[in-house]
């Protein structure tokens, strides 16, 4: 079997297990004693039997339709209207792949037009992240050396690419926590579900279920234009920054997998010491004479 089948093989068989084990992990964890569709049912009985008894409702289709009429109501004052803003929304959740569905197209033409744009959008935004993310990798490799030399005291100090990944952590984990905080003051949220959000909303996964700011910019929709326009310039900042943290990770984890690789890797001959490991490590090289088995697939 050629290797790039065998490495195929492996890494898809690891996605649908890895897959599976979540799956199942979040069944046991999530998993209600009751299904929500009996709670429902049970519910709406009870509410049935009031509505019989205090307004003397005996027609069931009659209730019916007022359960459905007030769904309907209830789901459509949670649905955003289409303004400038709430499209610029719609437009950088939507072309950074983030995609919270909290606001979407419901005309054939914008459905349609989203297609196009969209395909043109991603790769724009794909570039430009990448791009601002070397910019910030630059940045943290001039920090690690100015630390180097200021902190610690090396006259010569080597590019460290972990140095550079824990900066970069540090950074995301410090931004998460102060945007985490602000949730609990301007959303009314728990400290876990603003860590939550954030990180779903930095790794694009955007499942929508908490969308950062959504009550606070509820609460202030009847105000001017230009204080809807200065709230959501600001709420924009921290979006980009920390989309650009994480392009500058996966940056970094990209452009030094190999040097990572070696330094995972077991030695097993004996012609090759520590120092030509750090070295091959720090200057970013293949090492020919090294034998080593690889933990990775």
């Amino acid at each position: 079997m050629k290797p790039i089948y065998k490495k195929c093989f492996l890494r898809m068989l690891l996605f649908l297990v890895y897959g599976f084990l979540g799956a199942w992990l979040f069944s046991l964890i999530e998993e209600r004693d009751e299904p929500y569709a009996v709670t429902s049912n049970r519910r709406l009985e009870l509410r049935r039997k009031e509505m019989k008894n205090k307004y003397n409702l005996t027609n069931s289709t009659d209730f019916d339709k007022f359960v459905a009429i007030v769904s309907e109501a209830s789901q459509l004052k949670k649905k955003m209207d289409w303004t400038v803003l709430n499209g610029c929304e719609f437009t950088y959740t939507a072309i950074t792949t983030v995609g919270y569905g909290n606001i979407t197209p419901q005309t054939i033409l914008g459905q349609v037009l989203t297609i196009p744009y969209c395909t043109i959008g991603l790769p724009i935004s794909m570039v430009a992240l990448k791009t601002a993310g070397e910019v910030l990798a630059i940045l943290m490799h001039n920090m690690a050396k100015i630390l180097d030399k200021r902190v610690l005291r090396q006259k010569r100090p080597k590019q460290s690419i972990f140095k550079c990944f824990a900066m970069i952590i540090s950074w995301i984990i410090v931004l998460v926590g102060i945007l985490a905080t602000a949730e609990m003051y301007l959303d009314g949220w728990t400290f876990h579900e603003g860590l939550y959000s954030w990180f779903i909303t930095f790794t694009t996964i955007g499942l929508g279920d908490y969308v950062p700011f959504q009550n606070f910019k509820n609460q202030k929709a009847g105000q001017s234009a230009w204080a809807l326009i200065l709230f959501g310039a600001t709420f924009t900042v921290p979006y980009i920054i920390g989309l650009c943290l994480v392009s500058c990770l996966l940056n970094l984890l990209v452009e030094h997998s190999e040097s990572i690789k070696v330094s995972f890797c077991v030695i097993c001959s004996s012609s090759v010491n520590n120092h030509e490991v750090e070295a091959a490590i720090s200057n970013d090289v293949k090492l020919n004479s090294i034998t080593c088995r690889r933990f990775s697939v």
